[in-house]
């Protein structure tokens, strides 16, 4: 739901006499975000209808990256196309 969360530091600690050392990662989340509406270009010959089958999401849903990754594998092996790219603003 965070697709623009950062790594935005890090802080190791060597503990010589535990002989340890912890690694802390500090992260800024970036806003919460839902997928919008979804536009299809390029595309001349196949109906809406196909597209919709092949989406993991819907206008509305939390944003999830494997959600993309599921409807981009759907489309490449539905075999219709010999690429597929799905892109969403910065």
């Amino acid at each position: 739901g965070y697709p623009f969360a950062k790594i935005s530091g890090q802080e190791v600690i060597a503990d010589q006499e535990e002989k340890t050392i912890s690694v802390n990662f500090f992260v800024n989340s970036g806003p919460r975000a839902k997928f919008g509406e979804i536009n299809i270009t390029g595309n001349h010959r196949t109906r809406r209808r196909y597209f919709n089958k092949k989406l993991f999401w819907s206008e509305g849903d939390i944003f999830s990256p494997n959600k993309i990754q599921c409807t981009q594998n759907a489309l490449e092996l539905g075999g219709l196309f010999s690429s597929v790219s799905i892109v969403y603003p910065d």
